[in-house]
């Protein structure tokens, strides 16, 4: 029996196939390459990339919103070596926090992290793996809970009482000047944190280019080993102090398990004492509208009054006050431009391809003020979260029109413990003051400094009025 023909049909339809899928792989490739690359703004450099761009006085947050309105609300810049891609807008964002959460969980080494972060062991910086799950489970369950918030909640009233009192005897007396503070480092730990916060912004090359690494002892690098030191310093006296305080105890009782944890160190001994491993990264108000703050402090005189000061079961009433905190974080969010991730592995965003070690950043200063979900977007309105367009709007981060902690597993764990600590200090600050500005001149919110909160450049000049009797500042 001739089978030939058979087996020359079968060997070209084979041969067919092989071409036909060969011809499948180049144009898939090749359409692949053209339909689904990253928009990428023109104007990139040899060597530099788009560095060049970033250039300036004016923040960075600022400069890639630019970008992002010629681009689009995703697009990718090359920094040097690396290269980031910038996202502006919440449909990227809840793709990126949703479906990529895992493979973009890990975060860039950067030189913040190396000097100041103690090599990125800190944890807003630690790359994801084992280390960086033990210390959040740290953090949410003996230092974050609710139980443990509320546990320590005499802490932070007992601070803002001391705070209002300050303030309270600083305009009696105008040139009282308390040096207990400096003693104890509170003055200190504001300075070196707000310097900390400017030096996080700045350029440093090793960061896109690795092999500059040998100049890190000159320019922003020698002020971040100077501050890691300083605050290290600081922070291990406090550390000394309570473990003293529990050496003391030990000695006294036998044991240390009866010692009142009094803040966030008594913890951290306490679940260090405990073997926890071996079971197993603020924020100022920048009011933009003193008719936002009047409309508060009446809410305030009529839900609470001027008899007492407030208590935190007044909070759920304020709902205005809740407005003015909310409407204050979409347009100043606490970092403009979140800390950014690092993809682990190649993945996919929407239909565009991110090979690993691609850099991620969600600017937020942009997302928040996206005209598509927020009406008069760079306006101050509290208002709009009492209505439709963000009455359900939340800080849990499932809202990603609206994310300034953050979202997914990396979002901070502190949220919490953050928005009780802010809606107490400023209830308690409108409800014991009246601000104003010298001659009625309007607040400066056009210009921010550099750094990674986006610090006013033109410093805040208010005058304050007491709005409470006398013995209401007395603790």
């Amino acid at each position: 029996m001739d089978f030939s023909s058979p087996i020359q049909i079968i060997l070209y339809s084979l041969a067919l196939l092989f071409l036909y899928a060969l011809w499948r792989k180049i144009t898939k490739k090749t359409t692949k390459t053209k339909k689904f690359k990253v928009p990428e703004p023109s104007g990139s450099w040899p060597l530099i990339g788009h560095l060049h761009l970033l250039t300036g006085q004016k923040p960075a947050c600022k400069i890639l919103a630019s970008i992002a309105d010629e681009s689009g609300p995703f697009y990718s810049l090359r920094l040097g070596f690396n290269r980031i891609l910038v996202v502006s807008s919440w449909e990227f964002a809840k793709e990126c926090f949703t479906k990529n959460d895992r493979v973009l969980a890990t975060r860039a080494s950067i030189a913040a992290g190396k000097y100041m972060g103690y090599n990125n062991a800190v944890f807003s910086l630690a790359p994801y793996g084992q280390y960086w799950r033990d210390i959040r489970k740290l953090a949410t369950l003996q230092l974050l809970s609710n139980n443990r918030l509320e546990a320590l909640k005499h802490v932070r009233f007992s601070e803002i009482d001391l705070f209002l009192k300050e303030i309270h005897i600083y305009i009696q007396y105008f040139n009282y000047v308390n040096d207990e503070k400096d003693e104890k480092g509170g003055k200190r730990i504001g300075k070196l944190m707000k310097e900390f916060m400017y030096v996080s912004g700045l350029f440093v090359p090793s960061d896109v280019f690795p092999f500059l690494w040998w100049m890190n002892f000159l320019g922003p690098a020698k002020t971040m080993k100077r501050l890691s030191k300083e605050l290290d310093s600081l922070l291990q006296t406090w550390i000394d102090e309570h473990k003293l305080k529990r050496i003391n105890q030990i000695r006294d009782d036998g044991d240390c398990k009866s010692i009142e944890k009094e803040d966030f160190i008594d913890v951290m001994l306490s679940v260090l004492e405990d073997d926890f491993f071996g079971h197993l990264g603020k924020t100022s108000l920048k009011e933009q509208s003193l008719h936002a703050l009047e409309l508060a402090q009446q809410e305030l005189d009529l839900k609470v009054g001027r008899e007492r000061c407030v208590q935190d079961s007044d909070i759920e009433k304020l709902v205005y006050l809740q407005a003015v905190i909310k409407e204050t974080l979409r347009l100043y969010p606490p970092g403009p431009l979140a800390v950014p991730h690092e993809a682990v592995e190649d993945c996919y965003i929407s239909r565009y391809y991110i090979p690993k070690g691609t850099r991620i950043f969600a600017n937020l200063w942009k997302l928040h003020r996206d005209p598509n979900v927020w009406s008069n977007p760079d306006e101050f309105l509290p208002e709009r979260f009492l209505a439709n367009e963000g009455k359900n709007v939340d800080f849990s981060g499932q809202n990603f029109e609206y994310i300034p902690f953050g979202s997914g597993r990396r979002s901070c764990p502190g949220i919490n413990f953050a928005i009780q600590a802010i809606q107490m200090t400023v209830a308690r600050l409108l409800q014991a003051f009246s601000f104003t500005t010298p001659f009625g001149q309007a607040v400066d919110m056009t210009h921010e400094g550099i750094g990674i909160t986006l610090p006013k450049a033109t410093p805040l000049e208010i005058q304050i009025t007491p709005r409470l009797s006398s013995e209401l500042y007395e603790y």
